[in-house]
């Protein structure tokens, strides 16, 4: 096997490392929190709680610090894009997709949006795990367990993106 195949596998498992230590890590911090609903696990039907008080917001131990260690995850993406990535035929796609996110992680960090961010953070998260799993099984030339992973992240993304996100988080944001 080729060194740079070998090395896109390590940054792939690295990365799924990360999202499942990150996601599970977030999912503890606001598993009783007032702005989990119920169909990502949490106890609430109705989401009222993202903004009492605002800009003084009661946090959820831990989600200052969450933020902050992601900010530096998406930060170090979008440096190790920029400095190693330029052969790659999706660099400014993938430069611009590192720099927004870095731009709205670190903007809700400073505006005290957290409770809206972390939704949004675990619902993203959560597809990446297996849109990572499906690299690796691609990188690995297992085209059977590429296309299951890929349907596994199909699933996912379709629940998280597209429904969870559009119907409950941004709908409540809103309303």
């Amino acid at each position: 096997m080729r060194r740079d195949k070998i090395d896109k596998i390590n940054e792939h498992i690295l990365k799924v490392v990360f999202y499942v230590v990150g996601n599970s890590f977030l999912y503890y911090i606001i598993r009783d929190s007032k702005f989990l609903h119920w169909s990502m696990g949490g106890n609430f039907s109705v989401l009222d709680y993202f903004y009492p008080n605002y800009p003084c917001v009661e946090l959820p131990l831990f989600l200052n610090e969450y933020y902050t260690i992601m900010l530096g995850y998406y930060t170090s993406e979008f440096v190790y894009t920029l400095a190693f990535n330029r052969h790659r035929n999706d660099f400014v796609e993938m430069l611009l997709h590192h720099f927004v996110t870095c731009t709205l992680v670190a903007f809700s960090h400073l505006t005290n949006q957290k409770t809206i961010g972390a939704l949004i953070l675990i619902i993203h998260g959560s597809s990446d795990i297996w849109c990572n799993f499906m690299k690796i099984a691609f990188d690995l030339c297992r085209p059977a367990w590429a296309y299951i992973w890929y349907f596994v992240m199909l699933i996912t993304f379709t629940y998280t993106r597209c429904l969870i996100y559009p119907f409950v988080a941004l709908k409540q944001y809103y309303e």
